[in-house]
């Protein structure tokens, strides 16, 4: 009841038809703030309230669900991607028992009096077994989680979009796949790598210049491609600057398999350092040879 705590202000007794004067109107807003984010000490808290895992494992979850790129590290903070997120809502849809951290709990105490000889481990199994089928089931013939629709049209056949993962992430694709390949970014954004034209000629075939988009960032590339293959890289003050490679060193050491040209070190795009002939021979800086027609290295014969 009020009045008990020391911060209550006792209101004066009032009747009806009283006029009550004020003495200062003070304007705030405040907003509800979200939980914290999750750190490894307080998701691995949770686990243990949860009854989900043991000491042993608590390790390897985290470090699976980061593999799998289901979450991520920002500073202190463990953050959902788009990817968990859309695994979490698919799986809470179609499987909602079984993901369900109540599940997780129980089962790891059977498994425990199973290992105890106090269950029967065929039981146990075989009532998750046709629980399981049954969601299989009810997930393979169902169609997408309405979480997966966004309100986002696609831009070749005004359909709605659908959000969608492959190797590279998430992205956004059409809902009319096959007949309509448009895709979008997953946050709606145009996919197409933006091409600029330039006032720069190139020295090869005097077309223009496109400043171009590529995995290691903006380059000078010609207009006339495929027939023209003249690249440059942006120089400090923008303009086109040829790309200087360095001559590949000699290792002194003669081909094993042609005789007469010297193995050269070279890198690789993975930066695996190897040395190479003109006759296309190849070898590791350890001795281990690879043939055009293997992708395995295996040791060489001259090696030791």
């Amino acid at each position: 009841v009020y009045g008990d705590i020391k911060d209550d202000v006792i209101l004066p007794a009032l009747s009806v038809g009283d006029k009550v004067s004020w003495e200062k109107l003070v304007p705030s807003q405040h907003f509800t703030k979200p939980p914290s984010r999750f750190s490894d000490a307080s998701i691995i808290k949770l686990l243990e309230k949860e009854g989900v895992g043991r000491p042993s494992t608590y390790a390897a979850i985290i470090d699976t669900l980061l593999d799998r790129k289901y979450i991520k590290r920002e500073k202190k903070s463990l953050m959902a991607t788009e990817i968990g997120i859309m695994v979490a809502d698919y799986l809470t849809e179609n499987f909602p028992s079984i993901v369900d951290a109540k599940f997780t709990s129980k089962m790891e105490l059977n498994l425990d009096e199973i290992a105890e000889g106090k269950k029967d481990y065929t039981d146990t199994l075989k009532s998750f077994n046709n629980d399981l089928d049954s969601q299989i089931q009810t997930a393979t013939t169902s169609g997408l989680p309405k979480a997966f629709v966004v309100d986002v049209k696609c831009p070749k056949c005004s359909k709605d979009m659908v959000k969608k993962i492959s190797k590279h992430g998430a992205f956004l694709g059409c809902s009319d796949w096959p007949t309509c390949d448009g895709t979008l970014s997953i946050d709606g954004k145009s996919v197409t790598k933006e091409v600029v034209e330039t006032g720069h000629k190139c020295p090869k075939c005097s077309n223009i210049l496109l400043k171009r988009s590529g995995r290691n960032g903006d380059f000078f590339g010609c207009k006339s491609y495929p027939a023209c293959k003249y690249t440059a890289t942006v120089g400090d003050d923008g303009s086109p600057k040829e790309s200087s490679q360095k001559a590949a060193k000699s290792s002194g050491v003669t081909c094993p398999k042609c005789k007469k040209g010297d193995m050269l070190e070279r890198s690789g795009k993975y930066g695996k350092f190897y040395r190479s002939c003109l006759c296309h021979f190849r070898t590791l800086r350890d001795g281990r040879v690879k043939f055009d027609k293997s992708r395995k290295w295996r040791k060489s014969k001259n090696h030791h």
